[in-house]
């Protein structure tokens, strides 16, 4: 199985509590990280992504984006994306204020996008 999910096939992880599962996902995201890819992890439950997060620690926890409430966590989210992708945007003075604000509103449209479809 594990051979399958390095090659890039999805998967559904689930089982009992204490059977390594936020290990397994932890160390998953590691190795997809360190290959520069990107990786979703979605739960119904809150504590299982915050468990995941915290078993990352503190040298990947920086790359990863945490979202409980895409809609009370958007705005602290696009702070975060602006902050990784253009310091000097949020930092420029009024010359940037306009680029910053277009970035908003892409990530914002983006973000409306997804409520939407789902």
């Amino acid at each position: 199985m594990l051979a399958q999910v390095l090659g890039g096939r999805s998967l559904a992880v689930y089982g009992p509590p204490g059977t390594g599962k936020s290990q397994l996902i932890a160390n998953l995201v590691a190795n997809a990280l360190a290959q520069d890819k990107r990786v979703l992890i979605v739960s119904q439950k809150r504590p299982a992504l915050d468990v995941v997060a915290q078993r990352l620690g503190e040298d990947l926890r920086r790359f990863v984006a945490l979202v409980h409430d895409p809609i009370r966590d958007r705005q602290a989210l696009c702070d975060r994306i602006l902050a990784s992708l253009a310091p000097e945007l949020l930092y420029g003075g009024s010359a940037r204020e306009s680029e910053r604000l277009q970035l908003l509103r892409v990530v914002d449209d983006e973000s409306a996008w997804f409520d939407a479809a789902h």
